[in-house]
């Protein structure tokens, strides 16, 4: 009840309420633990930020969950290495899309980003989500259109858009830490970028490439 007031009321600080919280976010129980992270405040008080990190060594998807949602409210730059290796090392696909979208907030390089999505291009159980944050983080796109049905990708399809993507990257890695994406059209990207899954929609709603197949 505490800190729903205090996250609810800016006003409302009483004295004590940090170690309350800590309390709280070390507790034996994973329920009480996520509504404790859930209900912090933003700007986050510097005294809670070792105890926000330390809820993520518990590699849970719940509390991982938790830990992204307030580096999202409350970016600091204490939080990059372990949104990092949440994104090298994530198995659920959405902590690997919040961890993306957290990131650069908190001080991680757009293209340290990008990075470390391409190293997980050919884990098939996360491709589709890795290559749609890359093209997502690249191109100035108004949807992505793709094929519907199943589509599993052979391992020499993401070998190869693995190292089309390491080349994109080496070559526009300063354009694409300042932030910059390119537009579709664009003489910079290369439909062999695309999986063969996907085409990039335009603000028209026409679709780049047109596939036929």
């Amino acid at each position: 009840m505490l800190l729903d007031e205090v996250h609810r009321n800016a006003r409302y600080r009483p004295r004590g309420w940090q170690r309350v919280a800590v309390e709280l976010l070390r507790h034996r129980l994973l329920y009480v633990r996520l509504s404790a992270a859930y209900n912090l405040p933003a700007p986050l008080d510097p005294r809670l930020v070792k105890p926000v990190l330390n809820i993520v060594t518990a590699h849970a998807p719940e509390t991982d969950a938790a830990f992204c949602r307030i580096a999202k409210d409350a970016p600091r730059p204490e939080f990059a290495g372990a949104l990092q290796k949440m994104l090298a090392t994530a198995r659920d696909e959405w902590l690997v899309v919040w961890a993306t979208q957290t990131a650069p907030a908190c001080g991680v390089p757009r293209d340290r980003v990008l990075d470390i999505l391409i190293t997980r291009i050919d884990e098939p159980a996360l491709s589709h989500r890795v290559l749609e944050l890359l093209i997502g983080s690249t191109v100035e796109t108004h949807g992505l259109a793709c094929r519907q049905g199943g589509v599993t990708d052979p391992p020499e399809e993401l070998a190869r858009l693995k190292a089309r993507w390491t080349a994109f990257v080496n070559k526009h890695r300063r354009t694409l830490r300042a932030g910059t994406r390119f537009p579709i059209g664009s003489t910079d990207i290369s439909i062999d970028a695309l999986p063969r899954w996907l085409s990039l929609v335009r603000e028209d709603r026409t679709q780049w490439p047109q596939r036929t197949d």
